[in-house]
């Protein structure tokens, strides 16, 4: 099959201080075990994965995105659309800042959706 995937956004917010990562990934979540692995993603307790438990893995995928380290609270990351072509799924993402007010704490926006399951390659595309 070919042409634009339903998506639901399950998920949007941003890490802060010691949870702060290098770099940006994306991360296919596809199964309740890599699911418990990706906690430590996570500040414990208040971020807490039990939203994404009941996802059935036998039809649906997760898709954790993570932006780059941005230095204020204004930025957020999320998922525009996804797309299935003949060989691959392109995940198009847009990472950008609203102009309201801001705290100025360095922050990396997360954002995670979910997706009907898929045997192709995922290609995140941000813009």
């Amino acid at each position: 099959a070919q042409g634009p995937m339903e998506f639901e956004v399950l998920f949007q917010s941003a890490l802060t201080g010691d949870e702060i990562t290098p770099s940006p990934y994306g991360y296919v979540v596809t199964s309740l075990e890599e699911l418990y692995n990706m906690n430590n993603l996570f500040i414990d307790g208040l971020y807490q994965t039990d939203v994404f438990s009941d996802t059935d893995f036998g039809n649906y995928y997760l898709l954790y995105v993570l932006d780059r380290y941005k230095p204020d609270s204004s930025h957020y990351i999320e998922v525009n659309s996804v797309y299935e072509n003949a060989n691959n799924v392109d995940v198009n993402i847009t990472s950008d800042s609203t102009d309201g007010v801001a705290f100025h704490q360095p922050m990396q926006p997360f954002t995670v959706v979910r997706i009907p399951k898929t045997n192709k390659p995922i290609n995140f595309i941000i813009n």
